[in-house]
């Protein structure tokens, strides 16, 4: 009986509600006053409530609440309208399209073209302050950014090489990076510094560490970044762009008062759990299990426990401070940004240090010529620990060894023991006291570049450009690590000396007609040229004293390149027409 009072007092309640219920209507129209089909009409705070426009731009659907209610009309490439009926019954909605993406300018090479105009595979990612701001370094910003780019970490020490392939790898042996260009300006092809420690040794065991070249810029100096994947879209760069292109714009004065901004960014880190591994004592035991009859037992006599993990690992505190000023007259654009980072590693004695500044400067002199200059200079010093080599030896990685090494110190000579468990393993302790691997880079990058508007749709442009890097690279093994006993120890200097520079003269243009047709194209003259100088320096020292300084004064010229492209030619024209059938 009551759930047959229940069902009934439902059936009135729906009936109730299905009376008051009232027949709306209307039209969707474009901006040309033409029907819309398919278009989407829901009703506000109402899941469930909807329709779509049927071949005539028509629609019927029932609202309970016509004083209230507010219908919510979306098309693909409009924008989405909020309707108040407000007790009307009867509407006309006109929507208004959504031109700003399409219309939207991005840089493609040596110009730049609307979206809507684009034929090429171009990838547009924009920056957030509050992610530049917690970014060690710009290429791990694009990751899950863009459609075929895959972004990887090689070592997540600070300043470890970051890993950026575009749609895949292309060579077995090659370098699958892709081409960076910073205003104008190639800093991808600097190159790094050979292994200090392969002189007078074939060099391709290496136990260098690889670090990121592109750690000068700063991401938070980026206004946006465009990223060219197929052919097309690189071919204005030739071979250098077979890997793909990634074009970095940094940020201008704005229209406006001046405005400043100060940002400060403190991150601490710690690791994340530990291994679970055998004590000193369960070790101790461990080992006597496996001892003959006869056998002296090992005991904790002499010996202190340790957690290597907890020894050889730290809470890091990292620190990003950023002060910049910016602003634009009627003549005059200015942006000027300095920058601090000191970025600390879970492992002890290992971090990353920078100091940078950089100052953009638009100046219009008249109304036809407009002078660009885009600079900055960046100083990084790096501390890194040892990892394993690429043979993956035992014998080179911190990380294996604070996790395999004995848990404990020991104040007796163990020589004459039978250690079970014994791969001649470094102890912990020497990493930090008989190794070091420091590193100082210094980049300066800057362009200057004069536009003169000829006519309202012809640019002429003439800019030249300048990119020098120095970077030195020490690495000391001491008696204590097991590369450095085996030496009677080892030190080793390298350095790179790079300079890039470019001159181009282009024409721009970019011309509609009859308000249908628009042709824009890049016609210019690029002319480049790089000259890359490595030096190395490895000795074995008697007492395994380092003496990296005196060694900077014999270095061995090691490698020397000088690549020059004489005046290559650059074109790209594109053209759009729009095209009316007439029924």
């Amino acid at each position: 009986m009551k759930n047959q009072l229940l069902l009934l007092l439902s059936f009135f309640l729906l009936t109730s509600m299905a009376a008051h219920a009232v027949k709306v209507e209307g039209t969707v129209l474009d901006e040309n006053k033409e029907t819309v089909i398919g278009a989407t009409v829901q009703l506000k705070g109402a899941a469930g409530v909807g329709t779509i426009t049927d071949m005539d731009g028509k629609f019927v659907m029932q609202v309970p609440d016509v004083k209230e209610g507010v219908l919510i009309v979306s098309y693909i490439g409009y924008k989405t309208k909020h309707i108040p009926l407000r007790g009307r019954t009867i509407l006309t909605v006109e929507m208004e399209p959504e031109v700003t993406a399409l219309d939207e300018v991005v840089v493609v090479g040596y110009g730049s073209m609307r979206k809507s105009d684009l034929t090429g595979s171009v990838t547009s990612v924009k920056t957030n302050e509050a992610e530049a701001a917690r970014a060690t370094s710009f290429d791990k910003m694009l990751q899950g950014k863009a459609a075929g780019v895959m972004v990887s970490t090689g070592s997540a020490a600070p300043g470890g090489s970051v890993s950026v392939r575009i749609r895949g790898t292309s060579s077995l042996r090659g370098n699958n990076s892709p081409l960076y260009v910073v205003d104008g300006n190639i800093i991808s092809d600097l190159g790094d510094t050979m292994d200090p420690m392969a002189s007078g040794t074939s060099g391709g065991n290496s136990r260098m560490q690889e670090q990121n070249p592109l750690a000068a810029i700063s991401p938070q100096d980026i206004e946006s970044i465009e990223i060219l994947k197929d052919a097309s879209a690189t071919a204005i760069y030739g071979s250098q762009g077979a890997n793909g292109v990634v074009l970095i714009t940094t940020k201008k004065g704005t229209t406006g008062k001046p405005s400043v901004m100060v940002s400060a960014n403190v991150t601490m880190s710690k690791l994340a759990r530990e291994i679970p591994m055998l004590n000193a004592e369960e070790y101790i035991a461990f080992n006597n299990a496996f001892k003959e009859d006869g056998d002296t037992p090992m005991t904790m006599e002499g010996r202190t426990p340790v957690n290597w993990q907890k020894e050889s690992t730290r809470l890091a505190v990292s620190q990003n401070y950023r002060a910049s000023v910016s602003g634009k007259s009627q003549k005059t654009g200015y942006y000027l940004a300095v920058g601090y980072a000191d970025q600390e590693g879970v492992i002890r004695k290992t971090n990353v240090n920078k100091y940078d500044i950089r100052f953009n400067l638009d100046q219009e002199i008249g109304n036809r010529i407009t002078l660009r200059s885009n600079s900055f200079f960046s100083t990084i010093k790096t501390s890194m620990t040892s990892g394993t080599d690429k043979l993956a030896n035992t014998r080179t990685s911190i990380v294996r060894h604070m996790i395999s090494y004995k848990p404990y110190r020991s104040a007796v000579a163990e020589e004459n023991e039978s250690d079970l468990y014994d791969e001649n393993l470094t102890t912990p302790d020497a990493w930090f006291t008989d190794y070091d691997d420091d590193s100082e880079e210094n980049v300066f990058n800057t362009n200057l570049s004069l536009d003169i508007k000829a006519l309202k749709w012809l640019t002429f442009r003439v800019k030249g450009g300048m990119v020098y890097k120095n970077k030195e690279r020490a690495m000391w093994y001491g008696l204590l690590t097991h590369t450095g006993a085996e030496a009677n120890g080892k030190a080793g200097v390298a350095g790179l000396t790079s300079r890039s520079y470019n001159t181009e003269a282009l024409a721009l243009f970019n011309h509609t007609f009859k308000k249908k047709h628009t042709i824009n194209g890049t016609v210019g003259v690029v002319y480049d040229n790089k000259d890359v100088k490595r030096k190395v320096r490895t000795s074995f020292l008697l007492n395994c004293v380092p003496t990296v300084f005196q060694m900077r004064q014999n270095y061995i010229l090691i490698n020397w390149r000088k690549q020059v492209s004489n005046y290559s030619l650059c074109w790209h024209v594109a053209c759009t027409t729009m095209i009316i059938v007439m029924c």
